[in-house]
């Protein structure tokens, strides 16, 4: 026991304290500094990336594109941040770069095998980009996940659905993608009537109700008055109004719009059978629930 107390003693005398302590000294000062140093360098990057994107959206057709392409920039400056601090800290310390990238070109060989999924995703995102599949704030559906496009980076795209979650899908994994937010979507208002309805009151009666309405933000084209037709049961007789609604917008118009045309069909006196009243009342209901998610 003595001998391992005196070989500590022994070794810790010869150490030169004051040296050590200086050099550790230096190298943290040394870390402090660059980690700084390039801190302030990505900000200032990042800023002037949000600067030049706040300018460019207020020309630009397309924000969510602007948006898209603002995100993938961040990230990489991000992920260079990273590399570049990692790989300056280690330098300070004294670790031998040179012969550590040697040595990490036989250990790439290895690993890329392991990451081939990672280089999937991130070819994959820069075509999804370069192919302008999706933007952020698109409504689309991918791998049976339906909402909006929360956030496109470089391995994962973020997809907020209509209930609030959020899903999180590695690019490589994004094959078929379903773009609800390009054009304006159909939405059909089928009103139940009775067999002996008089179809051109009926159609009298909705344009006018529909033109109390107009001009409609939620509207990107005028109605379309399709006439009279059987359910999908074939058993009941419905009228169809053919609305197009703005991108993300469609629940808003058939909530709206069931409501006020089978209002209008009450005013002016022509019954309609009774469940229309209670489809009416759902999907005003459907409506309002969107709302206080909203708020």
């Amino acid at each position: 026991m003595s001998q391992i107390k005196n070989f500590i003693s022994n070794y810790l005398a010869n150490i030169d304290w004051e040296q050590l302590i200086s050099s550790w000294f230096g190298n943290l000062m040394q870390i402090i500094i660059t980690v700084l140093i390039l801190s302030i360098v990505r900000r200032l990057l990042a800023r002037s990336v949000d600067f030049y994107y706040d300018k460019a959206e207020r020309f630009e057709k397309n924000p969510a594109r602007q948006q898209t392409l603002r995100t993938l920039i961040q990230n990489f400056i991000q992920y260079t941040y990273y590399f570049v601090v990692i790989y300056s800290v280690l330098a300070i310390l004294g670790v031998p770069m040179a012969t550590l990238m040697a040595g990490a070109g036989i250990a790439s060989v290895a690993i890329g095998i392991g990451a081939q999924g990672l280089v999937n995703d991130i070819v994959n995102g820069f075509f999804i980009l370069l192919e302008h599949q999706f933007d952020v704030g698109d409504t689309v559906l991918i791998n049976d996940y339906e909402g909006e496009i929360s956030k496109l980076g470089i391995r994962t795209t973020v997809i907020k659905d209509f209930n609030g979650d959020l899903h999180f899908i590695s690019n490589r994994n994004i094959t078929d993608v379903t773009n609800r937010s390009r054009y304006p979507i159909r939405c059909d208002i089928d009103l139940r009537i009775y067999p002996d309805s008089n179809a051109d009151q009926i159609e009298a009666v909705l344009k006018e109700a529909m033109e109390k309405e107009a001009p409609d933000a939620l509207l990107a084209q005028d109605p379309i008055y399709l006439g009279v037709f059987r359910d999908s049961n074939r058993f009941n007789l419905i009228y169809r109004v053919r609305l197009f609604a703005v991108n993300g917008k469609q629940l808003d118009v058939e909530g709206k719009y069931y409501n006020k045309l089978t209002d209008a069909l009450d005013q002016a006196g022509i019954s309609q059978p009774e469940s229309q009243y209670n489809t009416s009342m759902a999907m005003l209901q459907a409506r309002e629930e969107k709302y206080n998610e909203e708020a």
